[in-house]
C-alpha cells in the first residue's frame, strides 16, 4: 500500500472514532447548565468579594514583587476593586441626589455571596460605613449574617427583608439571596419612604421595576441608570 493511501485510510479510522466519541459525549452536554439565576463570580455586580480572590490575588502580587516580577495587571485588578466597593456607596448617594444626611437605607443582604453565613471581605462592609459617614441611617437584613452584628456599628439589624425596607429612602440589595428575588414588590412599595431601588446584584429587570413604579439603578448594561 502507498504511503498516500496509508494516510488517508489512517485519518478515514480517526475520523470515524472521533464521531463515535463525539456521539458518547454530547447526551451529558446538556446536563452541564447553569442556572440563570444562580450566583457567579463574573456576572456584573458590585465587585469581587469572599476570602479566596482578595487572598489569592494578593498573595500572587506580592509573590510576584518577590521575584521582581510585578504583575501590573493583577495589581491594577486588586486597586480597581477596592475602589469598587467605595464607588458602589457613591452609586446609592447619585441615586438620592447626592445628600444622605438625614435618609434611611434599607440594606439587604451582608454576606459576601448568598447562601453562606461568610462576612470575609464582604461588600458590605464598606459599603455601610461609607453610607454612614454620608449621613445615612440603615437598617438592614441578612438571613445569616448574624457575624455583622460584631463587624457592623450603628446598624438597626431587622428580622426580614420588609422590616429592613420600612420607612426607608432607598432600598439597597448587596446579596442576591433568592428570598430578594421572591419579594413582593407592591408591598415593599407601600412600606418604603419612596420607590427608589439601587441593585447591586442586578437580580431584577429595569422593566419590571418600572411597571411597579419603583426608580431603579442596577450595575452596568443598558437601562441600569449608570
Amino acid at each position: 500500500m502507498m504511503r498516500g493511501q496509508r494516510k488517508r485510510r489512517h485519518d478515514s479510522v480517526l475520523n470515524v472514532r472521533s464521531k463515535q466519541v463525539d456521539r458518547r459525549i454530547r447526551p451529558h452536554r446538556a446536563r452541564i447548565t447553569l442556572p440563570a439565576q444562580s450566583y457567579h463570580p463574573l456576572r456584573s455586580h458590585s465587585t469581587a468579594s469572599g476570602s479566596c480572590f482578595p487572598k489569592d490575588t494578593l498573595a500572587l502580587v506580592r509573590t510576584a514583587r518577590d521575584a521582581n516580577a510585578p504583575l501590573k495587571l493583577v495589581e491594577t485588578t486588586v486597586q480597581a476593586n477596592d475602589a469598587r466597593k467605595s464607588a458602589m456607596a457613591g452609586k446609592v448617594a447619585k441615586a438620592l441626589g447626592g445628600d444622605l444626611a438625614g435618609k434611611t437605607i434599607g440594606i439587604l443582604g451582608l454576606t459576601f455571596k448568598p447562601n453562606t453565613d461568610d462576612m470575609r471581605e464582604a461588600p458590605s462592609l464598606q459599603i455601610i460605613p461609607a453610607l454612614q459617614a454620608m449621613g445615612a441611617k440603615v437598617q438592614a437584613y441578612d438571613p445569616a449574617g448574624r457575624e455583622a452584628r460584631q463587624l457592623l456599628r450603628d446598624v438597626d439589624f431587622k428580622a426580614g427583608p420588609y422590616e429592613a425596607v420600612e420607612d426607608a429612602d432607598c432600598a439597597v440589595i448587596i446579596t442576591e439571596w433568592d428570598e430578594f428575588r421572591a419579594l413582593d414588590l407592591d408591598r415593599v412599595k407601600e412600606l418604603m419612604r419612596r420607590p427608589l431601588m439601587v441593585d447591586l446584584r442586578n437580580i431584577y429587570k429595569t422593566e419590571e421595576l418600572h411597571t411597579r413604579g419603583f426608580t431603579y439603578v442596577g450595575v452596568g448594561g443598558p437601562g441600569c441608570g449608570n
